[in-house]
């Protein structure tokens, strides 16, 4: 196993989540790094940042290679109360983040494409893999922050961006982590205390769509459409054009289209 970087990107005795980081050069892949580390509840809040996967995982199964020191790979452990280990859950939690963090770092405004990724003017810039494993979580994040166009136009990639394609100025991958680390930390803290409806709020405002004729792809290869009449991590109910009013949890979702 690869032994992590010191001093690279450091701990922070202010957070919980974030509060210890392991930084390593090279990982097949963070999530399972995390899950090599989840029987031992005392890594609660263990973040594991790599500078390349050999072997990172998308929804759905899918490899996802990453270059070298290009984004932020990242996934947290945590051992959240039962009622917070729905990957529902946890997946808002760090898209809010997310959003939140490239906000306060460029000003650029981001929606959430259910269930997992972030975009940047229609292109994504991010993905998000939350998994369960055992008592334990992992939140996994992976941030494109410095590629190029070009990077992405040689790996057949024309509908991702980064946050350097996007503004003038980008932050470092260290920035990013810090800043997203600090929002991921202050919002699980609040949902521990039992405050989920700040959390569903910029969620949902956050969402792309968030409202009118929609089209779900539920994961038995069914697609209903209709329009939306409520949203929430619990449910999302649509009116049906015919008549009849429908509701599915998030968890039998596969995909949201306007």
């Amino acid at each position: 196993m690869t032994d992590p970087m010191p001093g690279t990107l450091g701990t922070s005795s202010s957070r919980v989540l974030g509060g210890r980081v392991l930084h390593f050069r090279e990982l097949d892949s963070t999530s399972d790094e995390a899950r090599r580390r989840s029987g031992d509840p005392a890594s609660h809040g263990l973040a594991i940042v790599a500078d390349r996967q050999t072997a990172g995982r998308g929804q759905y199964g899918r490899v996802w290679e990453s270059p070298q020191s290009l984004g932020l790979l990242l996934s947290v452990l945590v051992f959240p109360p039962e009622t917070l280990r729905r990957p529902a859950t946890l997946t808002a939690l760090a898209a809010v983040a997310v959003r939140q963090t490239i906000f306060d770092l460029t000003g650029l405004p981001a929606t959430i494409k259910w269930p997992n990724d972030i975009l940047i003017d229609g292109r994504k810039v991010c993905g998000i893999l939350c998994e369960t494993a055992g008592a334990a979580a992992i939140v996994g994040i992976g941030l494109n922050v410095l590629h190029s166009r070009d990077e992405f136009d040689r790996r057949g990639l024309p509908h991702a961006t980064s946050l350097a394609i996007e503004t003038a100025n980008p932050p470092t991958i260290a920035e990013v982590a810090d800043r997203l680390l600090t929002h991921l930390d202050e919002d699980f803290a609040a949902l521990a205390a039992g405050d989920i409806v700040p959390l569903e709020h910029r969620w949902r405002a956050g969402l792309n769509p968030s409202g009118g004729p929609i089209e779900i792809d539920l994961h038995t290869g069914e697609t209903v459409a209709g329009r939306l009449t409520h949203l929430s991590l619990n449910s999302l109910d649509l009116e049906l054009p015919g008549g009849g009013r429908v509701s599915f949890s998030p968890e039998r979702i596969r995909h949201v289209r306007t």
